[in-house]
Parts: C-alpha cells; sequence; structure tokens
C-alpha cells in the first residue's frame, strides 16, 4: 500500500477579530466595566473606567471617562471629561480634556486639551469654546466661537471654507479653506 503523507495544518499568523458581547442591561449611574449599549437610555453620574467602553446613550449630569464613549447624546446639563470619543457626539451641555477618534461632534461647549486624532476625517461642529481651550488635530466647521479675552489655540487644524471663528488664536499648521472669516484674531 502506498505510504500515508501528513501535512501539519497551516500555521494561523493573523490573530482572530475581537468580538466585545455589550450588555445592555447596565446600570446609568456608578462605575461601569466591560463594554455596553445603553439603546438610547440615560444616564447620570457615570464613570468609565480605562479598558471599558459604553455606547449609545444620553449623558443628563456628568460622565467621567477613562475609556471609549460612542455615539452620545450630551444634554444642556451634561458633562462630559476624558477619555476617547467616537462616533457621532450631539452635545448641547460640555466636554473637556479628551481625543477625538470619531466622525463628528456637533454643538455644545467643548474646553481643556482636546485632540482630534480621527482618521476618517472627524469634525467638530457649530461648538463654543472655554477659555484657554487648546484644539490639536482635526477640522473645525461652522461657527465656532472662543473666548475673546483668553482664546482657544488651534493648531494643526484644517477651517471648512464658510467657517466664522471668533476668540481663537491660531498655532502651527492651521490651514484656512476659501472663505473663512475671522474676527477678534490673536
Amino acid at each position: 500500500s502506498p505510504p500515508v503523507v501528513t501535512t501539519p495544518p497551516p500555521v494561523v499568523t493573523t490573530p482572530p477579530p475581537v468580538i466585545i458581547a455589550a450588555s445592555t442591561d447596565c446600570a446609568t449611574t456608578g462605575n461601569i466595566n466591560g463594554a455596553c449599549d445603553y439603546k438610547g437610555r440615560e444616564v447620570t453620574s457615570l464613570e468609565v473606567p480605562e479598558g471599558s467602553m459604553v455606547a449609545n446613550a444620553t449623558v443628563k449630569t456628568s460622565l467621567v471617562n477613562a475609556g471609549w464613549v460612542s455615539n452620545f447624546t450630551i444634554t444642556a446639563e451634561g458633562k462630559l471629561t476624558g477619555g476617547v470619543l467616537t462616533g457621532y457626539i450631539k452635545n448641547a451641555g460640555t466636554l473637556l480634556d479628551f481625543d477625538f477618534k470619531g466622525m463628528s461632534i456637533i454643538g455644545g461647549t467643548l474646553g481643556g486639551v482636546i485632540t482630534n486624532t480621527s482618521i476618517i476625517g472627524g469634525y467638530f461642529q457649530n461648538v463654543t469654546l472655554l477659555a484657554n481651550t487648546k484644539i490639536t488635530g482635526g477640522i473645525l466647521s461652522g461657527i465656532i466661537k472662543g473666548d475673546k479675552d483668553q482664546p482657544a489655540i488651534l493648531e494643526n487644524v484644517r477651517v471648512k471654507g464658510g467657517s466664522k471663528l471668533t476668540g481663537v488664536k491660531l498655532g502651527k499648521n492651521v490651514k484656512l479653506e476659501k472663505g473663512v472669516l475671522l474676527e477678534d484674531k490673536q
């Protein structure tokens, strides 16, 4: 009989994709560990530690983020501080000291040190900037209003044509498209 030839199975060099099962039974206050999908529910006084992810919630009071937050709505009374923001953020409240990796933040107030490291053309539109805010990276669009006495600093940003900037200081590598109106330029 012919010899039996056995070939070893191929070596897989790429790891399989990580599938994160997000719970939908998530507390609306306190400390969230793991991944939670709120399906649009309101959260109050929530803390998201490093390594955790939350999505699809409405912030009613405060959220302290050291993890990832995606597709959130921030109410006028809402305040979100820190961490990574991604997806689409509708903001009527205040966002402070964060790294943005998503598509858009529209409306509300931004403050502190903000980096936009989105690789998909993420932008901030129609926002108010607190005194001495610093934004590095990304795109600005619409009406961007800073504090004229303590202007926001913009670096490595592109400002879309037709936008209006007030109370900002242009730092290094700011690209203004045609038709940008600058008021109170520092």
